[in-house]
Formats: C-alpha cells, structure tokens, sequence
C-alpha cells in the first residue's frame, strides 16, 4: 500500500489545489491489480476537519464501473459513473482519469484503461474550489472502502495533456511528438 508522510502530503496538497485553481486539467494515473469482483477507494481529497469527501476516485469491481465523487460548487455530492473493461480480474491495469474542465462552466471526465478511451462523461456541474488548508490526500485505505489487491502507481499530472499524462503509464498515444518529454508537473503518491 503506498503512503504519504506528513511533510509529503502537505506538499502534495499545496501542489493539488494551487494547479485546481489555476490548470484546466488534472490526471489520476495508476497501475494496479485488482482480485476478481474487488475494488475499493483508489484516490481521494478529503476535508481535514470533517470526514468530507470533495473528490474521490473508486474502482467498483462487481459491476466494472470507476465511480467519481465529488463536490459540486452548490456544496452536494454528485457522483459519476463511469464504465470500464473488467478491472479486477487478478492482472494488471493501468488508468487514467482526466478531470477537465475545472476553470470553465462544465466539468468532464474520461477514464482511459490501458491506454484506451473507455468512458467519458461531459457537461457535468463544476466542483468546488479547494483550499490547501482544509484538504488532504488519502490513498486506498479508508476503512469502509479499502481498496483490496496490490498498486504498483499512483500518481498525479497537474496540467498537461492526456498523452503526456499517458507517458507516465507507458501508454503511447499517437499525435503528440512530446510524449518523451513530458513537460508536466508529477505528483507521486
């Protein structure tokens, strides 16, 4: 299980909600094995004070989806569903989840696994803003949600595009020469 010790996830964090104010696009990038019919929390931003979730990244197993949760700016959780290829079936996965739209009036997703485009979900409503001081990062070991099986990467992108988010999961996605230098700002986790 990967970890975060203080000093690190105080820095992530910083890094996270500064580019959330500012990039138009974030990328959860992630190799993990999942036994058959598991899942669990992969990724979340939590509150400090409260057990809040403003954005949250799960992969539903039993019913292939990767479930997004979040807070929208009107202060309700709302909640996509996105579908994907059978992702706990005990081999290696790699995804990406692109999270744009975050300076605009619509927010949108796209779950890329192992390198293609396997959901996407446009015009949703925007999530809040986040500020550094009430948030931290929590990776796959919620109680309730634990995420059961083995990561080998969790990373973010802050910025960037998806195939220089891609390079970060060795997924080549044609079109953009600078796949090898990749030029965006990596968050390990």
């Amino acid at each position: 299980m990967l970890t975060l010790d203080s000093k690190t996830s105080v820095s992530a964090v910083e890094k996270v909600t500064g580019a959330m104010s500012v990039l138009s696009d974030i990328y959860i990038v992630s190799t993990f094995r999942l036994p058959p019919k598991m899942g669990g929390v992969l990724l979340g931003l939590y509150s400090k004070e409260e057990n809040k979730k403003y954005l949250e990244l799960a992969i539903m197993g039993k019913i292939n989806k990767a479930l997004v949760r979040y807070v929208r700016e009107d202060g309700k959780i709302h909640t996509v569903n996105l579908q994907s290829a059978n992702l706990a079936d005990g081999r290696t996965h790699s995804i990406i989840l692109r999270v744009g739209g975050l300076r605009r009036d619509n927010l949108h997703l796209e779950l890329y696994v192992n390198c293609r485009l396997a959901d996407s979900s446009q015009g949703l409503p925007p999530l809040v803003p986040l500020s550094a001081e009430k948030v931290e990062i929590r990776n796959g070991f919620k109680a309730y949600a634990r995420l059961q099986g083995a990561v080998e990467s969790l990373k973010m992108a802050l910025g960037g595009s998806v195939a220089k988010a891609g390079a970060l999961a060795d997924c080549p996605f044609q079109g953009d020469s600078s796949v090898y230098n990749t030029g965006v700002s990596k968050i390990t986790i």
